[in-house]
């Protein structure tokens, strides 16, 4: 009975080792969830790292050639596609009008296509950066749901082994008394025995009889009780 209470006190904190075993198990499951999503807002970084410098180039460029470029704005411009100009029914004045429209077009057309480029890199950039804040206000959501897991985890193991050796260290200490006062009652009782044998013997052997008791050597390791360590714990890793 003894040896049963000292040992179920030995599987009782095997039992924290291994609970703690399959809750980390379920542990990983949001680990991998964790990762993914740490990947997945690792990957969204580098494309907007990536698209930033689309736009800052693209940017550049129009802001280059709307500032410095080779090509200015017609000087007529102002003057010769006015109202005036443009609705004019003569020939002369409609043809300056239309050698201003084309000196325009060539100057405008370039800088144009070079504003669109650098607002659609603007929109494209803009739109991966919203994307990358979901990703990583996910990230961190998933992040802390794995760490508090973590954390339940090894604490619970931690606070069962605690409540086990406790249980433990008291068990064994009330065994171990209780173990020697078996022993003793039983050298007690082997040594009462054989002192009865003086009472039956014939005188002549009394006293070797008697000597032979108080010599008696009583073995006690049947009832010896064998105290297992205390098994490890689970691995961890916060």
């Amino acid at each position: 009975e003894d040896q049963a209470e000292v040992n179920s006190t030995r599987d009782s904190i095997q039992s924290c080792a291994d609970t703690a075993n399959t809750n980390l198990l379920k542990v990983e499951n949001w680990k991998t969830a964790m990762e993914t999503n740490r990947h997945s807002h690792s990957e969204c970084r580098v494309t907007e790292a990536d698209l930033n410098s689309e736009k800052n180039q693209a940017c550049l460029d129009y802001d280059t050639y709307r500032k410095s470029g080779p090509a200015v704005p017609p000087v007529c411009m102002q003057s010769h596609l006015t109202a005036a100009y443009i609705s004019t029914s003569d020939d002369t004045l409609r043809e300056e009008m239309e050698t201003c429209l084309v000196n325009t077009h060539e100057w405008l057309l370039p800088l144009y296509q070079k504003y669109l480029v650098c607002q659609r890199e603007k929109g494209e950039w803009t739109n991966q950066t919203d994307e990358c804040k979901l990703k990583q206000s996910t990230f961190e959501a998933s992040y802390c749901s794995y760490a508090l897991k973590l954390e339940d985890a090894c604490d619970e193991q931690t606070q069962c082994r605690e409540n086990g050796i406790s249980s433990r260290n008291e068990t064994f200490a009330a065994v171990s008394v209780s173990a020697a006062a078996r022993k003793a009652d039983y050298v007690t009782g082997r040594k009462i025995k054989c002192f009865f044998k003086v009472f039956d013997a014939a005188n002549v052997n009394k006293t070797d009889i008697l000597a032979e008791c108080k010599g008696l050597t009583v073995d006690t390791s049947a009832y010896d009780i064998i105290y297992p360590p205390i098994p490890p714990p689970t691995p961890c890793q916060r």
